[in-house]
């Protein structure tokens, strides 16, 4: 995305959107598949969504995604 390491863009910008969001798709079904493809799929109930987003979640912090948390440098 033209970013280095840990560099942040400015999220008002909304320069790298459509590229973040595909990166995150991307990076949720490598890491849970199975939540990630009910998240994704616009077709699938809202209930059933919301509730593959909480397993989701709980998956991607426990494989270590805050480790790809843009933080500010020090």
């Amino acid at each position: 995305m033209g970013l280095e390491p840990n560099m942040c863009y400015d999220p008002s910008e909304s320069l790298c959107d459509k590229e973040e969001d595909a990166l995150r798709y991307c990076f949720a079904l490598m890491s849970c598949f199975e939540d990630a493809k009910i998240v994704y799929d616009g077709k699938r109930p809202r209930k059933q969504r919301v509730e593959a987003n909480k397993s989701l979640q709980r998956c991607l912090e426990t494989n270590h995604t805050a480790e790809l948390q843009c933080k500010p440098r020090e």
